[in-house]
């Protein structure tokens, strides 16, 4: 069974697919910061669940 997974994006959901589309349409500066703002969160992710196993 394939799961697709959904992101919450203004108030409705939204598929792999469509995330992956806005992505691409965005310009290449944009890509940057979106890169770079998903490298924070996995940081912060990685950081809070090394808090919580303590």
């Amino acid at each position: 069974m394939k799961f697709e997974f959904l992101y919450l994006c203004k108030g409705f959901f939204m598929t792999d697919i469509q995330l992956f589309e806005k992505l691409i349409a965005l310009p290449s500066e944009l890509k940057k910061e979106v890169s770079d703002f998903v490298d924070f969160l996995n940081m912060k992710s990685k950081k809070s669940k090394a808090v919580f196993s303590s």
